[in-house]
Formats: C-alpha cells, structure tokens, sequence
C-alpha cells in the first residue's frame, strides 16, 4: 500500500532565520586572552569589566566566533556574557532590550545546533521580554518581531501548538506593517509571512492562508533581483506553495510552476551550500508528485537520485537527517509499488528503521514515521505474507495513535487498514469491526471540503462491502454504494485520483449485481470501470488495475448474457493487465488467476482444449508466484483445482480429479476456522467427492460431500447471499443418498433443504427456476416412493414456475393489475418502473417499499399469489379448456402427469421406455414414446375423453420434440394438439376477454431456403391449405425474402393465428434465445414473447 505521506515541499526558511540573527549594535574589540582557557577568560572578564556593555561586547565576539569555529564552547560563553549583561542591566536602561534580544538569539542558535527545548523556550522568553520594552517607533522593532515570530514558529514545528502559529502570523503582520514599500529588506518580510500562511494552511486546510501564500510570495521573488543571494530561497518558498495549492486544486499548470520554481533555485544554490541537501530534497518531492499524476517513469527515477544525492550531503548528526532519511524510503516504496521488486521494499525498511530510531520519543513527527513504517510492514506483508509483519504495522500503529493528543482522521483511517488486513487474513469479525469503528471515525471528523474526505468515504463503503460478503446482509451493500457514490460526488471531473474512485464504484455494484442478479447493476458497473480505465494514462502504474477491473466486469456480462464478444473483451482486457505486470509484482498471480478463468470461460463455450491447457497454464503460475503462507495461496489453490476438474469433466481422467482434490484440500487446510470464505472451500470440496463418487460409487465419497454441505450450510449465515445455493447444493446430496440407498429419511431432508433454498430465493432471481425444477423432482420420487397423489400437486406447483424462462420472469411486471385498487395499482406501477426500467440507481429503500406495498397487494382476496407460484388448486383451472400434459424428464427416470379436468386429481403416468439418452435424439425418442402415448391415451380414454383439444406442457429434455407424432396414427387426429410453456400461460390466456385480442385473422410465413440448411419441400402446398380453411378476407402470408425480421414483428400485432414454415434452433441453456431463421436474419423467442 503506498505511504501515507503528505506530498508538500517544507517550507524551512524559519529555521533559518534564528542562525542569522545577528547582534544589534555590536561593539568592536580586540580579542584579549583568546590563548586562555574558559575560566581563565572569565576571570579576566570579571577584573576588566564590570560594565553591562562590555560583557554584551564580549558576547557578540564569542558569538562570532562561534559561527568561524563551530565550537561550542564558543557559544556557550556568548551566552554566559549575554546573560550576565542582561543580569546587570537595570530594567529602565535603554539597552536592556538589545541585551535581552542577543540573548534570545544564542539560545536559538544553540537549540538549531542542539535541539534542546529547553534552548526554544529560553530563546521565545527572552525574545518576547525584548519586544515588550522596546518602543513602538524603535528601527529595529521590526526586526525584533520577526526573530520572536522564528522562535515561535520553531515551537510550533516543535510542539505543534496552534496557538504558537497564530502568534508566528500576528507578529510577522505587525513587522511587515513596519516596513516600508521601498526597504530594502521588505521582499524578506514578505517571504516569511508567506512560509506561516502555508503553515497554517497544512494545519488547517483553509484555502485562504494558501492563496495568501501565494500572493505575498510571487511579490517577494518579484522585488528580488535574480542574483541577489536570497532569490533561491524566495523560489524555493513560491514553488512550495503552488505545490500546495496543486495538492488542493488538483490543476497541472500549479504543479508545473512548482517544478520549474524549484528547478530555478537549484540551478542558483551552489554545490557545497549547505542547504542545498534541503532544496534537492524537496525537488525530488515534486517529481515524484508528478510521477503520482502522470506516471512517467523517468519522474520517479529523478526523485529517486535527488533523494539519495540530498541524505549523501547532510551530516549525520544533522536535525533533519531523519526527514531526509523518510523521503528516500517513500521514493524506494514508489519504485517498489510501480515494479515489484523487494529489493526496493528493504532498501526502503532499512533506511526508515534508520530514521525511526534517529526521532526522540517525544518528537511531534514520531507518530508520522510510526505510520509510515507501518505501511512499510504492511506491503512487505502483502508481498510475501508473512503475518508477523501484519501485526507489526498494527502495533505501529496502534502506537502512532496512541501519541497524537488529539483524533487525527488519517491515522485512524490507516489504523483500520491493518485491522481490515487482519481480518481479510484471519476472519476475525471483531477486527472488521475494529475496522469499521476507525473508518466511520475518520469520516466523521474530516470535512466535506477536506481533500481526504472522499478517500475515507471510499474505504469506509468498502469494509461495508466485506460485511456484507460475510454476513449477507443487503442493508451493508447499499451503505458501500452510498458511500461511494458520495466518494464520487466529492471528487472533481479532472481529479487525478478520479479513476480509482470511478473503479470502486463499480465494484460496488458489482456485488449488487452478484446478490440481485440485476443486469442495470452490470452495465453500471462497466460504465465505470471504462470511465477509469478512460482516465488512465498508458503509462499510469495503475493501468494494469483498471484493465483487470474492466476485464472482470466483461467476464460477468458473458457468464449473463452468453455474447462471446464479452468473453474476447474480457481476455483481451485481463491479457493486457498480466503483460503490463512485471513477474515479481504482488498483483501478478491474482491477475493471473483471473486470466485463467476467462481460458476456463472459452473453453466451456467452444470446447478448444487448448484454452484449458492455457488456464492451467496461469492458474500453476500464480500458485507458483505466491508464498506458501501468503494470504491468497488458499485462494490461487482453489483457482488451480476448478481448472482440474474441469478437464476431469471433459477428458473423464480420474487423475484431473485428484489433483482437484489434492489442490482443495490444500486450500482447505490454509483458511482459518471464521474465515468468510471457508464455506466456498467445502462447497468445492463437495462437489469434488461427489464427482468421485458418481464415477467410482465409493459411498465414503457421497458421505464426504454430505459431510462437506452440511458445514458449508452451517458456516452461512442465515440472510446471507450464498446460503440459498448451499442448502440447494445439500438438498442435492441428500438425494444423491436416496438414490443409493433409498432410506426415506434421506428424500425428506432433500425436500427440507430444497423448500428452504426456495423459500429464502427472490422470485426473479434466475436461480429460482432450477431450485424449484429440482424440488419438483424430490417431489416426484417420493410421490414415486409413496405413491400419494397430494405429492404431485407440489410437484406441478414448482415444476410450473421452474419451467419459466428468464423472460417470463422479467414480464412479471407486465402483469395485468388492472383489478387492484386503483391506488395500488399506481404505486406498484410507479415503484417497478424505478426498479426495474429507469436508468437511475435504486436503493434499499425503494426495494423495500416495493416488498412492503406486495405484502399489502397479497393479504386481499384473490391476490394471495401475486407474482408468487399458483398453489395446484388454481394451477389446475387451466384445464378447463381440454386435458393437459405435463412431461418431465429425470435421470432416475421420465413419467408424465395429466391434469384432466379443473376438478380432477393428477394422474401420473410412468413412461418406462424413456431415458434421458434417448431423448437427446428425436428419432429414437420418438420411436420409444409411442408405446408410452398409448399410455396417456389410455388414462384419457378411462375418464371418458376421446377428442377436444390436448394440451402438452413439455419441461427439459422433452422441450421441442413433436410429442403428437407419438400417438398412434390412427388416434393422433382425434385431438386437437396444442402447446404451452407453463400452466400460468394458459390461466393468464383463458382470462382475457375476446374484445381484448386482436381482430381475427390468420398469417402464414414460409421460409424455404436458408444458408446452411436444408430445403423445406412441402411448405408451399401446407400454407396453402391452411389458409383456405380461412375466411379469404383476412388472410396474410409473407414468401421467402418477404419474410423479414420486420415484416413478421408487425404481423405478430395484427394476428390472432401464426403458422410458421420455416427453419429455426433452439437453445435448451437459453431457450428464449431459441429463434426462428428468417430472410437478412433471425427472429428470437424472447422478441416474440
């Protein structure tokens, strides 16, 4: 993770102006005993002088002296005779103030030598003392002011008291308005203001102090000849504070005028000066602030090399050297972060444990560097995962906290980072938590206007995210979208962070879309990573992160929709994230995985072995990239054993399947007990037994996969979004048992689990359908077992509303409403059109305003079941027409139910000779159905029913097959054979009155001739004979290029008889994709629906 580290170039003209202060009014005098020892000068200075004046003479020269030798025994006898001076000054003297000024002075010289406070306090004493006597129209009062603002401003760099700064700010605007516009020193004055209002800017954020910073800096470079010695530093102050002000705008032309400002000092400041470390220093700090915002490589390499040629010129003892030390480690972290190479990682801790240990305990910058190497620790972790250095950055942390004496929104954003690290490694719940506790903490106490609000915002939404991954509660996925949609609200169009902001949102609704299976989700959420990516230069260090978010979002439309186009983009995408992904970098396995899964997508859809060979390819690489005890090892193991089992699926190698199982197990053993993703493991471990078991018929592997469930489903919380797949995954099992070893305790726990998983499954959730198909199938193999009919109305029940396809599910609102109340009727229009037709972002709480007015629509007589599956009693009123037959197909076995009558019970018949094999080929199943349509026959003729009409409801494998061709020749024309997909159809059908359909007419298509099939004879003579029976006034056929897309759409309206002759294919996965082959195209189910 990078740094936290504030990007602003110091403003440290202050700390030099305490070394330049010089005695006022210094008197000359000859060096007497300057061979002599300390005493003996002293001594001396006792018997020779005894006048204030003289021992104030003898202190400025050992002050001068000091500042040729360096010595500091030097500076301590200007302050032994400064002091004794001011001792032996009466208050009203007239030169008191000078003494006291001097004084003040040598403390501050000695506390930049030193760093002792005890010298800052002296030093603002003394000064304060001065300017308190001296008078108001004194010359050097202005002066005087400033050196007592330095002081201060030294404490406060100190301390950190802001009651310090003001005082820095009210003195230095109380000397500047001592001067006048014409004095020659008065573009310094306006330099030193301009460092405290960026001072109080980086303390306060108030846009204001930058702004003024600005301007009383451009006025002092300004007033300041180029080659006057004090234009470096004046550049150097202007520089920083358009750096600043870029920090808070955001605009280039600000980040440019700092870099060209603070080019132009270094090019004046000499090699051998000694600030020139400090000016190096902050340079570098610019480019790497452009490195940040453009990603060009070279940026980051010229900070780097300014970096280390800064700490090479400052002193080892120097003050600021562990400064210096910290921004080297921060440029190692960004090389580190842009190429992945753990050499720059340790260089980086190195060096920062150098500096750590440089800080006193009590120093104001020691919980800063406490965070700083935290991050270090934390990065290192994520690398090799090692937990130890986990629990160091938390306890780096904890401690940084623990110094500062008041919240400080940062440092408890950073805090709840480890914690969120520990439990994504751990599962620890208390310590997401923890987690949530600092986020929400750190948002309450930042701005609306503070420039790191929208980044707390984000990381707050998503350790919501990771809530809701683990306790499946709705309500925290909908607070992670609100928070950041208020992350995007906050941040400005050309915002150099918008990208990533733009990728978070995204993922966001991601998960929605996981969870509700709502497409609006998908499309917004690749909206918003093509935004990001869109924002993202080529050379951008995250580039690759935005390929792979977009890359996902691609893979997540194809496993929806099925549009390869979305599987070639998806890998086209995440192919481009792994290249652009050096080999060492910590991305890189999780990349790969994700490649490798878009292979197993591919080869699933075309069947080329060659693209499961490739995921194998990237799924061994990852787990080959990754540390044994990494983190995501568990994760890449898991990755790599679905891509076994896969190819054990096509080639049928019992070998595939082990090694699936081996790499599980494994996985298994790496996830702690609580972690959110164990009851995922089991599930795949189940999955893998039970495969075992169905090739090999070891029972222990059926017991395993039992076992396996049963804790998944213990692990799931109860509203969890996972919990309905793994009581159906259970239920599955549980059958599987049954089928082996018929114990009917076994088919009463499938049939427990199986109604749980439906029960807790939305009603347009597109897994609804197979749950409720393989209910009905538990329900027919007890009826199979006990032979009690009241089994088979449960079975019609969820087989009618399993069969529907995805389209009759998302025309439920289509559903005629027109008998509630009016009232209703308008609420329940207006909230499904938010839902499920606007392109705006619904939230929780128009879902639950919908699910509250359903509950009030379904406690009215008549409306019980609204937009619920009819109970048989009101399914069975289609049948009022003529018989219907339902015909279902089981691996155990294929059987048929005749509803005869509105009154009737269900009738089962078993159709013996009719395996699901057979049914894959028409001809065979055709052939083998004919002696089980004797059966229906039969069962009909028994109740008195020898003609009328004969509806067929056909459901899996017996989807599409001509069913009446199975009867008897000679009996097939007794009836009326019509077909239909569901029994609520028909009900919806049988209610409409006739002044509702459209006018009576008949329309006939015929479509002989398609690329790629073959010629349909006949056609011609059948339309013909089908339209004659009609009555000639109405009648409509559409001929071979006639017969467009179009042209048929607009029949569809006009019609209330179709007959088409033409060429079409279905889709059994999809089967509203199932289309009729028409002129110039194709003329899909759903768009005839």
């Amino acid at each position: 993770m990078p740094m936290h580290s504030q990007c602003s170039v110091a403003n440290s003209a202050d700390k030099k102006e305490n070394s330049n202060i010089e005695a006022a009014d210094s008197i000359e005098m000859e060096n007497h005993g300057n061979n002599h020892s300390m005493s003996q000068k002293s001594q001396l200075a006792e018997q020779l002088l005894s006048e204030p004046q003289d021992l104030h003479a003898l202190g400025v020269k050992f002050e001068r002296k000091y500042e040729n030798s360096g010595d500091i025994q030097d500076l301590k006898a200007a302050l032994l005779y400064f002091q004794t001076a001011v001792d032996l000054t009466y208050e009203e003297d007239p030169t008191r103030a000078l003494h006291l000024h001097n004084l003040a002075a040598s403390y501050a010289i000695r506390y930049q030598k030193l760093g002792d406070l005890q010298d800052l306090e002296s030093a603002v004493q003394y000064f304060q003392a001065a300017v308190d006597i001296i008078a108001e129209d004194y010359p050097a009062r202005a002066q005087y002011l400033q050196n007592l603002a330095a002081s201060y401003s030294d404490r406060y760099q100190r301390l950190g008291d802001l009651q310090d700064l003001e005082l820095v700010l009210k003195h230095r605007l109380a000397a500047i308005d001592l001067i006048a516009e014409d004095y020659p020193d008065r573009a310094q004055h306006l330099q030193y203001l301009a460092a405290s209002y960026s001072d109080r800017y980086q303390r306060l954020g108030d846009l204001k102090d930058l702004e003024a910073a600005l301007q009383h800096g451009l006025v002092a470079v300004n007033l300041t000849p180029e080659d006057d010695p004090a234009m470096v530093q004046y550049l150097q102050i202007l520089a920083a504070s358009h750096a600043n002000r870029y920090q808070r705008v955001g605009g280039l032309q600000d980040l440019e005028a700092a870099l060209q400002n603070f080019e132009a000092a270094v090019n004046l400041i000499p090699e051998d000066h000694s600030e020139r470390a400090r000016y190096l220093q902050n340079l570098a700090a610019l480019y790497t602030v452009r490195y940040q915002r453009l990603g060009d490589w070279q940026d980051l390499e010229v900070a780097l090399q300014h970096r280390l040629a800064a700490v090479n010129l400052i002193a080892e003892d120097h003050p600021d050297r562990a400064q210096y030390l910290h921004d080297l480690v921060f440029s190692y972290n960004d090389r580190y972060q842009r190429l992945g190479d753990l050499k720059d990682l340790e260089a980086a801790l190195q060096y920062f444990h150098t500096a750590v240990n440089l800080i006193p305990e009590d120093h104001s910058e020691r919980a800063h560097y406490l965070q700083n190497l935290a991050a270090l620790y934390t990065d290192r972790y994520e690398k090799l995962g090692d937990l130890p250095d986990l629990e160091v950055a938390l306890q780096h942390r904890l401690a940084s906290v623990d110094l500062i004496t008041e919240d400080h929104p940062q440092y408890l954003q950073n805090l709840g980072a480890s914690y969120i690290g520990r439990y994504r490694r751990l599962g620890d719940l208390k310590d997401l938590e923890a987690t949530l506790q600092c986020f929400e903490a750190a948002v309450n106490l930042t701005s609306d206007d503070h420039p790191a609000k929208a980044k707390h915002l984000q990381n707050l939404a998503a350790s919501y995210a990771d809530r809701y991954e683990r306790l499946g509660d709705l309500q925290d996925l909908d607070v992670a979208l609100k928070y950041n949609l208020a992350a995007v609200d906050l941040i400005a169009e050309d915002d150099p962070n918008r990208a990533q902001y733009l990728q978070n949102f995204a993922a966001s609704y991601a998960d929605r879309y996981q969870r509700l299976g709502d497409l609006k989700d998908l499309e917004t959420a690749l909206k918003h990573d093509q935004a990001a990516l869109d924002l993202t230069a080529e050379h951008h260090p995250d580039r690759a992160r935005r390929l792979q978010s977009l890359g996902i979002s691609y893979a997540d439309r194809y496993r929806r929709l099925g549009d390869l186009k979305d599987l070639e983009a998806a890998l086209q995408y995440k192919l481009a994230a792994v290249d652009l992904t050096v080999e060492d970098h910590p991305d890189r396995p999780r990349r790969q995985h994700s490649l490798a899964t878009s292979y197993a997508d591919r080869y699933q859809r075309l069947g080329d072995l060659k693209d499961l060979e490739t995921a194998l390819k990237y799924d061994h690489a990852a787990v080959d990239l990754t540390p044994k005890d990494h983190p995501n090892m568990a994760q890449h193991l898991q990755n790599l054993a679905a891509s076994y089992a896969i190819r054990y699926q096509r080639l049928g190698d019992l070998k595939d399947n082990e090694a699936a199982l081996k790499y599980h197990q494994a996985a298994m053993s790496l996830t702690p007990e609580g972690h959110p993703i164990r009851a995922r493991s089991l599930q795949n471990l189940a999955v893998l037994y039970s495969h075992r078991h169905r090739r090999l018929g070891d029972l222990q592997d059926l017991e395993m996969a039992l076992q396996y469930r049963l804790a998944a489903v213990d692990l799931t919380v109860e509203d969890h979004s996972d919990r309905a797949q793994s009581l159906y995954n259970l239920s599955d099992s549980y059958t599987d048992r049954y089928q082996r070893l018929g114990d009917l305790k076994d088919l009463e726990a499938a049939l427990q689990y199986g109604v749980a998983a439906v029960n807790m499954t939305a009603e347009d959730n597109p897994n609804r359908s197979r749950y409720l198909q393989q209910l009905a199938t538990s329900y027919t193999d007890r009826y199979r077992r006990l032979g009690n009919s009241k089994d088979l109305e449960p079975q019609i029940r969820c087989g009618n509303y399993g069969t529907r396809t995805g389209n009759n599910i998302s025309t439920q609102l289509k559903t005629s409403i027109d008998e509630l109340p009016a009232a209703q009727a308008r609420a329940f229009k207006h909230l499904s059109n938010e839902l499920y037709t606007r392109d705006s972002e619904p939230s929780m709480n128009l879902v639950n305003q919908r699910n509250d007015l359903l509950k009030d629509i379904r406690k009215q007589p008549g409306f019980e079941f609204f937009l619920l599956p009819k109970p048989y009693k009101i399914l069975c009123q289609a049948a009022q027409g003529g018989p219907i037959v339902i015909l279902n197909s089981h691996k155990e076995g294929c059987d048929g139910i005749i509803i005869l009558n509105p009154t009737s019970q269900p009738v089962h018949v078993p159709f013996p000779n009719v395996t699901l094999d057979l049914l894959s080929s028409q001809r065979n199943a055709l052939k083998n159905l004919h002696g089980d349509g004797i059966r229906v026959l039969a069962v009909l003729e028994s109740n008195m029913i020898f003609n009328g009409r004969l509806w067929w409801l056909p459901t899996g494998e017996f989807t599409g097959l001509p069913l009446h061709a199975c009867l008897p020749e000679n009996q097939s024309d007794q009836f009326i054979h019509s077909y239909i997909a569901t029994l609520g159809s028909l009900l919806e059908a049988n209610k409409k009155p006739s002044s509702i359909l459209p006018q009576l007419g008949v329309f006939g298509v015929t479509q002989t001739d398609c690329e790629g099939a073959n010629s349909l004879d006949g056609v011609e003579q059948e339309i013909k004979n089908i339209l004659s029976v009609a009555e000639q006034n109405n009648i409509n056929c559409l001929k071979g290029e006639q017969a467009t897309v179009d042209a048929v759409k607009m029949q569809l309206q006009a019609c209330s008889w179709i007959h088409l002759a033409c060429h079409g294919k279905q889709d059994l996965t999809e089967p509203t994709k199932s289309y009729l082959m028409l002129y110039g195209g194709n003329l899909e189910l759903a768009t005839i629906l």
